[in-house]
């Protein structure tokens, strides 16, 4: 099934630098993705229709990764053949427009690879946040000014759409002895 290679191939492409729930992708519409330039981004903008996020910190603004861009763009530039209005969905199903594209299976066979590839079976999609978070979070903290304005746990938080830093260092950041040791 090519749309769903391509399908996973995107949502990898977009976890893989981003603090993003799949919940979040799976409802983003058309006109949230931003693919024209040389900064591109995508805006999750939870809808009561679809996702509504955890809380209204989820709303924010993830930027691409030069590689996601490649595949993202390739991906919108498909949508738009097949004649996308803006308020569709991103991976929305050519059948039935409220609906995603076969999305539970999608899911199914990222997470069996994620556990393939890593030897983990308790690996998901979902991990990819936590990695990502976890590293941001590490390489700020190791290069840190203490006299930095904005914290960098914030920051992190903030991109992360958590509502509270307290959410990002307790459930996410799982390499604290590097930076304790740094310090």
């Amino acid at each position: 099934d090519e749309r769903l290679k391509q399908e996973m191939q995107v949502l990898l492409a977009i976890a893989a630098n981003s603090k993003v729930r799949i919940g979040e992708l799976r409802s983003l519409p058309m006109c949230n993705v931003h693919v024209q330039g040389k900064d591109d981004w995508i805006e999750i903008a939870p809808r009561r229709k679809h996702h509504q996020g955890k809380s209204p910190a989820a709303r924010r603004i993830i930027k691409l990764s030069d590689a996601a861009r490649k595949v993202v763009k390739s991906w919108f530039d498909r949508r738009e053949v097949e004649c996308a209005e803006p308020d569709d969905l991103l991976f929305v199903d050519p059948v039935d427009s409220k609906k995603c594209y076969r999305m539970g299976t999608c899911q199914r066979l990222l997470n069996q690879m994620l556990r393939s590839a890593t030897g983990d079976a308790e690996v998901s999609f979902h991990s990819l946040r936590h990695s990502v978070t976890s590293c941001e979070l590490l390489t700020a903290l190791m290069q840190a000014d203490v006299h930095h304005a904005i914290s960098v746990v914030h920051q992190t938080a903030v991109q992360a759409g958590h509502q509270h830093e307290s959410t990002t260092i307790i459930n996410y950041f799982h390499l604290p002895e590097e930076v304790v040791r740094h310090w």
